[in-house]
């Protein structure tokens, strides 16, 4: 008769990668970030691609400010927007027109 063997558990590692939102959102941020490359987008692309909602997103802004350019609100507009810039050479770049 063959020993069956106890199949091992799940780590706490494990865990956090599936139910830590401090891990588990700006790991998306990251890989996010590295598929834009020398590109950018709005914001609310962004949060597409990751697969997070603006309030999932908020936290962890001031983290990857560098990657961010804020668009300044024009008439007509209640708000700013913001766009993503997958390197901060490119976000620097931008920062700089919007800023003229």
């Amino acid at each position: 008769m063959a020993k069956t063997v106890a199949k091992k558990g799940r780590t706490a590692e494990d865990f956090r990668k599936e139910h830590d939102q401090s891990y588990i959102v700006p790991e998306r941020i990251r890989a996010g970030l590295a598929e834009l490359g020398d590109s950018w987008e709005y914001e609310i692309d962004f949060q597409k691609r990751i697969g997070c909602n603006a309030p999932m997103l908020a936290p962890y802004r001031e983290q990857f400010a560098d990657h961010m350019v804020e668009i300044k609100r024009r008439p007509g507009r209640s708000h700013s927007r913001f766009a993503w810039c997958g390197s901060v050479k490119l976000a620097t770049t931008l920062r700089d027109m919007v800023n003229r």
